[in-house]
C-alpha cells in the first residue's frame, strides 16, 4: 500500500487525540505484560486466528469494555434457587459477572457471582435468599474483563 505522508501542522494535538494516544500506549503496555503471563497468554492464544494475533487481541481487549446486553428475570419471583440470566459480550470474553439485588428501600437483599454458561455470552445467577417480593427491586450487574475494564448496568424489576 502506498500513501502520502500527512501534511505537517503546527497545531497542538486536541485533548481527544492526546487521550487516544495515551489509551494506545496503555494498551501496548497491557498486551506486553499479558504475553509474559502464562495464563493470560494462553487465553489470548486460544482466540488467535489468521487475522488476529494474540498480542493484538490483548490490545483490543484492553481498549473495549464489556457490554451488558440483557437481563432475563422471567423466572425470578424473589425465592431462593431461582435463576437470573445475563447476556454479556466482550472483545475476548468476560472474566466475571457480579450481581447485586437491592430493594427500593435500599436494603441489600443479596449479592453474588454469576456462573458462565456453556452458551457463549451467557451467565447464570442462582438466588440464595428468599424474600417476599412485594416491592420493586433494583438488580445491578457488574461485568469485568481480563484487563479489568468494568461495566455496570442497573435494572428496576417491578
Amino acid at each position: 500500500m502506498v500513501a502520502l505522508l500527512p501534511n505537517p501542522t503546527n497545531k497542538p494535538p486536541t485533548e481527544a487525540r492526546l487521550k487516544t494516544n495515551q489509551d494506545f500506549r496503555q494498551a501496548n503496555l497491557y498486551a506486553s505484560a499479558a504475553m509474559k503471563d502464562p495464563e493470560y497468554k494462553r487465553i489470548y492464544k486460544s482466540f488467535e486466528n489468521d487475522n488476529h494475533r494474540a498480542c493484538d487481541l490483548a490490545k483490543s481487549d484492553y481498549l473495549y469494555k464489556p457490554v451488558i446486553e440483557q437481563l432475563n428475570t422471567v423466572n425470578y419471583k424473589g425465592h431462593a434457587s431461582e435463576h437470573i440470566f445475563i447476556t454479556v459480550r466482550d472483545t475476548i470474553e468476560v472474566k466475571s459477572v457480579h450481581i447485586k439485588i437491592v430493594a427500593t428501600s435500599n436494603k441489600l437483599l443479596e449479592e453474588g457471582i454469576a456462573v458462565k454458561e456453556a452458551e457463549k455470552f451467557q451467565w447464570k445467577y442462582t438466588t440464595s435468599n428468599g424474600y417476599n417480593r412485594l416491592e420493586a427491586c433494583i438488580i445491578s450487574i457488574t461485568a469485568i474483563d481480563y484487563p479489568g475494564n468494568t461495566t455496570v448496568k442497573h435494572w428496576i424489576i417491578e
